[in-house]
């Protein structure tokens, strides 16, 4: 066709046939659907077929081969294709202005440089559309389904979509085998929709209440905004790398981030809790989190850990008798809480700091939280549990005017931990239990409450200490360390079980009005035990 045309009689095809357009004209057709039938039909030319009916790939023999920079009107697929059938793409320029998949399409490019332009690709069944050969682009300006069985799984493809896309349904969009996927205007998950991720995902994401389905380890380049309640579902041993530029603030709404994989960021683009009323729920055995940040502002945002957690994601229906979480990294730059549940252990292995007046809170019920390495509460900040019959184990350093509040029956096992002019309360009818506990202590410590009891306790002198108490303990070893030990009230009963040797001047046992009872032998070679009204034993 040299020229502009018009064509209103049908078009048949009973053999391998061509059609060529020259650049700048137009051949307008409007007869009947051209069926391709099981044969090729070749474009060519860098004009456009403007046809009312669509170019019809009836049968999965059926090959379309773009073989110049042609544009055509309408390709519609009822079949799906066999392999080295479909459409073969051998330019650049290329572009079907609306394509409707029916059926499975495979896309055959042989030339690196090839691109497959489509202006509105249209999915009304369920589908695949995957491609063979040399792996190019696919650029689509607009993807649009109509209905929830309109499903669109991505294979083996490199895909660009211009305008945003909205996830209303259930698998709305599946990626498999290592796609390369990008959003340019962006993904807006809404209450309903989920998608698959396995592969490259280059797109910001809205959440508003739907489903992200990790199954495979994948890439995301963009930012995700988290607008409504939401899930983030990573299936087990599956890492989620999170490349956006900005942190994933949880905001005032309850983010879900389960299934058993891991989710990968730095610490300039973590998932943040930036707003009061903000809760991260972690759920499933071995869901990891590298990096997890808590706003300078925050006073009441939750993490919360949860032993088994469901949802529309295939796969995650885990029902593990018990759940260890991890969180590698934990910015707390405001005040948390950290909500354990029954058989559930919350692993924090990097070291932590709790800022001056700010405060870390232990809720929930018998669970586990366990440090790896020292918990630094820098000077008035507070650790207040609040978690019936769970266990802390972990290194802790008390700065100065420090207080663990403990307001349920609660253990701590510490091989160190340091106190310098702290106070430790306990609820009344409460019970708060030192398990192995190493302590180093200086200034003042005072204990007002319920009940404290200390097992296998190593208490050593890090300077001249005052303790001051309202119920009497029993400790393992006391090691004075060259330092004065004085009892502040005549309630600090203090029974030491193993020897002891004063062996310095400075090495003093001041009871004040206490009792002090000595359940083996004392070396006292220089220093002093004294009292000024209580009894020693």
């Amino acid at each position: 066709v040299d020229y502009h045309t018009n064509i209103a009689s049908n078009i048949k095809i009973a053999g391998d046939a061509s059609i060529d357009v020259e650049s700048d004209m137009t051949l307008t057709y409007s007869g009947d659907a051209i069926d391709i039938k099981t044969y090729q039909l070749t474009f060519l030319g860098k004009g456009t077929l403007l046809n009312s009916n669509a170019v019809l790939l009836s049968d999965s023999e059926g090959l379309i081969v773009f073989a110049d920079d042609i544009t055509v009107a309408l390709v519609k697929v009822e079949a799906h294709s066999a392999s080295g059938k479909g459409i073969q793409v051998k330019s650049a320029g290329a572009r079907v202005t609306n394509l409707n998949l029916e059926a499975n399409l495979i896309l055959i490019f042989d030339n690196p440089l090839d691109v497959f332009n489509i202006t509105n690709l249209v999915v009304s069944n369920a589908v695949t559309l995957s491609t063979e050969g040399s792996r190019r682009l696919v650029n689509i300006t607009e993807l649009l389904q109509d209905n929830q069985h309109a499903l669109l799984t991505l294979n083996n493809i490199t895909a660009k979509v211009q305008k945003e896309i909205k996830l209303d349904f259930k698998d709305q969009i599946v990626m498999t085998d290592s796609v390369i996927f990008e959003v340019v205007s962006g993904l807006t998950f809404n209450v309903t929709g989920t998608m698959d991720f396995k592969g490259h995902l280059t797109a910001n994401i809205n959440l508003m209440g739907g489903k992200m389905c990790v199954i495979d380890n994948s890439t995301i380049d963009g930012n995700i905004s988290h607008l409504a309640n939401s899930v983030i579902y990573i299936a087990p041993e599956k890492t989620l790398t999170y490349k956006g530029g900005n942190k994933l603030k949880v905001n005032n709404l309850e983010l879900a981030l389960q299934g058993g994989g891991y989710f990968s960021s730095l610490d300039n683009n973590s998932i943040s809790l930036n707003q009061d009323g903000g809760i991260l729920k972690i759920a499933d055995n071995a869901t990891s989190l590298s990096h997890l940040h808590i706003d300078q502002t925050v006073s009441t945002a939750v993490l919360e850990i949860s032993q088994n957690q469901s949802s529309d994601c295939s796969g995650d229906q885990i029902t593990d008798d018990s759940s260890t979480i991890q969180v590698v990294n934990l910015d707390h730059a405001g005040s948390s809480n950290l909500k354990l549940a029954d058989n559930t252990l919350l692993n924090l292995p990097s070291s932590i700091s709790v800022p001056q007046l700010k405060s870390m809170t232990v809720t929930g019920e018998n669970g586990e939280l366990a440090f790896g390495d020292t918990v630094t509460f820098e000077n008035d900040s507070q650790l207040v549990l609040k978690s019936t019959n769970s266990q802390i184990s972990g290194r802790f350093d008390f700065k100065d005017r420090n207080v663990v509040d403990a307001q349920d029956d609660v253990n701590i096992k510490s091989p160190s931990s340091s106190w310098n002019n702290s106070q430790i309360k306990v609820t009344a009818g409460k019970t708060l239990e030192f398990t192995d506990n190493q302590w180093y202590t200086k200034g003042t410590l005072t204990k007002t409450g319920g009940s404290m009891t200390l097992e296998n306790m190593v208490w050593t002198l890090s300077d001249d200490t005052t303790y001051t108490s309202d119920t009497e303990i029993e400790i393992k070893t006391l090691l004075l360390e060259d330092h004065n030990l004085a009892l502040g009230s005549a309630y600090s009963d203090i029974t030491v079980a193993d020897n002891m040797t004063f062996n310095n001047s400075n090495e003093r046992f001041s009871s004040g009005l206490a009792d002090i009872t000595l359940k083996n032998s004392i070396r006292l070679e220089d220093g002093a035990i004294t009292s000024t009204g209580g009894i020693v034993y």
